[in-house]
């Protein structure tokens, strides 16, 4: 006689309807499991314990809110586990961080809107080498406290944001994006616009982490130093390709002020406003002066000398 061990089959588990809340779901989940969420307002949770691959999808109408459990953020993710979120509302209301990344977990974020979260960093927070990939989705209304408003990628993890934006977002530093210590972000056919901070409103790079822009827009942003852009930091780099820098604000650097190694190939800058010129070692277009001008330009600024666009 044979045995045949056949493999446990993927279920779906609902929220409601099997679970109350999406952490009772995530708890119970076995690897290759789908938690689909109802419409209306839900409890998030944690994905802790490792190994496991699952995937949280809303139905049109589905939010995730805190229940008051001090979780650090509505929804945390860690320890190694790959998830995927697809077509929800994750909602911080003002007193939550959004969603945690932590200890190498894989996170793909999917048509999800991320919007008024707060804490140190607001909407989303990845470190310990994790991973953050964001596609068609939108980060608004987030506060932190501290650095990145809408998100903070740090301690080598990565982010891959495409085609998504980020949109009235605040803090210290990095409105819209933080990305620091040994981190790597590249963001692509994304929309910055509308976030503010003290320094870079809509991204901030520190330490020595790399970032690359490619085909996106730095809009209505609003700085002390860098509205759009400031990079800071002896190894951090930043690479700038085809994007563009419209009518951001700022005491100095309307557009970008860097301090770091910076390549601006092709970029578009238009409106862009400081409250005076500087002139230092850079490209000869000057669209950091107020008032600014107008033009195209392919720009190098190596690292080790500070120049405010």
């Amino acid at each position: 006689m044979w045995w045949f061990v056949l493999p446990a089959q993927a279920l779906d588990r609902v929220v409601p309807d099997d679970y109350e809340t999406v952490h009772q779901a995530l708890a119970d989940a076995d690897d290759g499991d789908t938690i689909v969420v109802r419409k209306g307002r839900h409890v998030g949770g944690s994905l802790w314990g490792a190994g496991r691959t699952l995937t949280i999808r809303g139905e049109p109408g589905a939010v995730l809110i805190d229940d008051g459990s001090k979780r650090s953020s509505v929804l945390n993710v860690g320890a190694t586990n790959v998830f995927r979120v697809e077509d929800l509302v994750i909602d911080g209301e003002g007193s939550l961080r959004a969603l945690g990344l932590f200890d190498d977990a894989e996170v793909t974020l999917v048509r999800v809107t991320l919007r008024n979260g707060s804490g140190s960093s607001g909407g989303a927070f990845a470190s310990n080498q994790s991973s953050l990939v964001v596609e068609d989705s939108v980060f608004e209304g987030n506060t932190g406290f501290g650095s990145g408003g809408g998100v903070r990628i740090t301690d080598s993890a990565s982010l891959l944001l495409t085609s998504s934006e980020l949109a009235g977002n605040a803090a210290t530093s990095g409105g819209g994006l933080w990305c620091g210590n040994d981190a790597t972000c590249t963001v692509s056919g994304t929309m910055v616009r509308d976030n503010t901070a003290s320094q870079g409103a809509g991204i901030a790079v520190e330490g020595a982490a790399r970032l690359v822009l490619l085909d996106t827009t730095l809009c209505r942003n609003e700085a002390s130093l860098g509205g759009g852009l400031h990079g800071q930091g002896g190894l951090s780099r930043i690479t700038a390709e085809r994007s563009v820098f419209l009518a951001n604000v700022a005491q100095q650097g309307g557009a970008v002020y860097a301090y770091t190694e910076a390549s601006f190939l092709d970029g578009t800058w238009v409106g862009n406003e400081a409250d005076s010129s500087v002139v230092t070692a850079g490209p000869s277009v000057c669209v950091w002066c107020s008032p600014p001008q107008v033009g195209r330009m392919t720009a190098t600024h190596p690292r080790g000398s500070s120049t405010r666009w």
